[in-house]
Parts: structure tokens; sequence; C-alpha cells
């Protein structure tokens, strides 16, 4: 029986920010511990958090050593900080990354001798004694403010663990669009294609149901109108609304659904070559729709996709290939790669740790909801195709 996890209060759109202040001014909150990085408080797009704050009279300490992929480390850091700090609020401003970060700091919080490997929906933790978390959202893409999922770093293994608690959804959203104002191209185009692979591996999980199919169907069809439009002009407020809105309607889509073997091959290759997580799902993306469109049911769906994003055609293969072809443009209009080597990474490098791509990406949990059966012998031969 499927379970619908969803954040407990919402603030969407431009000026929500504001709205959340109304929220703290009655709150009784007086310590918020604010979880981000250094790039979000050097373009001070932190700024607007910090006058709330001082407005309410609210105290607060910024932690801003979360790194683009988080580790158990900063994890266990930052614990330290803010055990010492005793906040009735944890804010986490800043992408993915940084939101990841937070819910694994508000775990280790209330619970110390926790491992956060084990983290999982099986597991009870009793969190919300001590504080609260909150997420802000600076870019458009991982859906983590509305998800149940966690993606921490071991450093000296370079390999991504992916854990999951319904516990850790953020209590309070703010999804305003002008946070992601600032987001580069590149960065706009990676976090997009993290989008679309939430809505492309949720659609055909073998979790999924009716809910997180209407979730994805929303989503994709904001996003193929949308991140052309927010790629080409950043500082268009209605493309990066439009986007924002997508990216978290995916993200709770997946979060009830899974994902799949693009997310499990991306997960193991990202931190093996140092590309970000969007460019290291969305470069295996097409070659996972290629192979779980080999079974009907899952083709089916691909087609139903296609329809909804414009394809036209008679039949489900039509409409299936339709939706290939509509997808490959779309990254073409982001100039996304379409296949590993357009990321600079050399043959024989990329062939010499094939061995532990293929380990690792076997090794996900993602794989578990993959609506196809996968060996190792199918991801090595997805890993070479996509070369």
């Amino acid at each position: 029986m499927p379970i619908l996890s969803l954040p407990r209060f919402l603030y969407i759109g431009e000026g929500s920010l504001d709205e959340f202040k109304e929220l703290l001014a009655d709150s009784g909150y007086e310590k918020v511990f604010i979880v981000t990085d250094k790039i979000i408080t050097d373009l001070k797009i932190i700024d607007p958090v910090i006058k709330m704050l001082d407005e309410l009279g609210i105290t607060y300490k910024i932690f801003n050593e979360v790194e683009p992929e988080p580790s158990f480390e900063t994890v266990e850091k930052a614990t330290k900080i803010v055990s010492d700090f005793e906040p009735q609020l944890i804010l986490a401003v800043g992408g993915g990354s940084v939101i990841d970060a937070a819910k694994s700091i508000w775990v280790k919080y209330e619970n110390p001798d926790f491992n956060l490997e084990e983290l999982s929906p099986f597991v009870w933790l009793g969190l919300g004694k001590k504080t609260k978390l909150a997420a802000i959202p600076t870019t458009s893409g991982t859906g983590s403010e509305a998800t149940i999922g966690v993606v921490l770093t071991k450093k000296a293994e370079k390999k991504k663990i992916a854990v999951g608690s319904y516990e850790v959804v953020p209590f309070y959203t703010i999804v305003d669009p002008r946070f992601p104002l600032t987001m580069p191209q590149k960065l706009t185009a990676s976090t997009g294609l993290d989008a679309l692979a939430h809505c492309v591996e949720a659609y055909v999980s073998n979790m999924s149901n009716p809910f997180t199919d209407a979730l994805v169907e929303k989503a994709i069809e904001l996003i193929f109108v949308w991140l052309p439009r927010a790629y080409k002009n950043g500082s268009d407020i209605k493309a990066r609304e439009k986007m924002h809105i997508a990216a978290m309607l995916a993200g709770m889509a997946f979060s009830n659904s899974g994902l799949g073997i693009a997310h499990a091959l991306g997960h193991s290759f990202g931190p093996l070559f140092n590309v970000p997580h969007g460019l290291a799902v969305g470069v295996f993306l097409p070659y996972v729709v290629e192979f779980n469109g080999q079974e009907s049911e899952s083709r089916a769906k691909y087609a139903l996709l296609g329809k909804i994003i414009g394809v036209s055609g008679d039949n489900i293969d039509q409409l299936f290939n339709g939706f290939l072809e509509k997808m490959k443009e779309l990254y073409r209009s982001i100039n996304a790669p379409l296949k590993v080597r357009d990321l600079g990474i050399k043959e024989q490098e990329y062939l010499s740790k094939l061995n532990l791509l293929v380990q690792n990406a076997y090794e996900d949990p993602d794989i578990a909801f993959n609506p196809k059966m996968v060996s190792p012998e199918d991801l090595e031969a997805i890993f070479r195709k996509a070369y």
C-alpha cells in the first residue's frame, strides 16, 4: 500500500519568504541554526534570510561548510556545533547538498549515536522533540526540500550513500523563485536534468502509484516548457518559479515511488569523476529509458509521457521513440551532454574504472525500484553505450 509523504507546510511563489516570516514571528523560536555553503554566503544569497531573522530578533548561528557532495565528516562537525547551540529550528538555505546535510544534522542532533548509513523508512527516530527543519531551496532540481531522501559521500572511498526516512521531510518548505535567480547556466542545466530524471524514473518505478504519477505528469509538462527558458534567461522570474515548482513536484513524486538505475549509475559515476549530480544522472538517462523500454509496461508509460509533452504518434512505439527524441532535443537546448565523452573524460580513464563503476552502481539502493530487473552485465553495457 502506497504511503504519501509530503512537507507539513509549503510556502510557494514569489514573496513566500515574507509569509514564512509571519509564521516565525508567532512561533516562539528563539534560536535558528542555518546550514548553507560558502557560495551562498559569499554571493549574499542568504542576506534576505539574515535580514528576516535580525528584524524578528531571533538569534542565529551560520554553518556554511557544506561541500557540493556533502560528507559524513561535515555532518559530524556541524552536529557538534548545533548540539552546543541548541536551536529550536534548523534552517537549510541552499541546493540539495545543503538540504541533505541539514537533514543529516537534524538526525544526529536528536539521535547522537545513530549511524546515518542505517537511515531507513523502516526505522523510527522520533524526530522533532528538540527542533524542526525548514528548507529554502536555492536551486531547482533535487527536490530535497520535499523528499525523504538523503545522499552523503564517503570521502575516502569516493562513494555516495543514498538513504532516506519519512521523518526527515522538512517541516517547512519555502519555494521562493527569488533564490534561484542567480544560478548560472550550467547549474540551471544540471539541476534541471536532475528534476527531469526524477520525473522519468519515478513514473516507471515499480512503486509508482496514481498519486506519484499525477505529480510527475505536471512536473514534466513544466520542465519541457520552462527549463529552456530559465536556461536562456536566468532572470526570468516566471521561468524560475515554474522550474522551482516542477523540481518540488518531481521530488515529491520520487520520494514516494523511488527512482531507478539512472540514479544508481549517476551515484557511482559522479564522485569518481567529479561530475555534478544532475549531469552524472542525466547523461545516462536516455540509455536507461531505452533499456527499460524493452518492457511493454514501461514502454507504454514512457509513451504516455511523450503525449504529455506534445509528441504525436499512432501507436506506443511511435510515442516512445518520439519521447526519446524530445528528451534529446531538450538536452541540446540547454547544452547538456548526451555522451560521457562530452564531459571531457578520456575513454581509457573511464574504462579503467568500469569494474568499480559497475560494483558501486549495483550496490545502490535505487536499483530496487527499477521496473526491469538488472544485472551487473546490464549496467556495464549501459556504462559502455553511454560513453
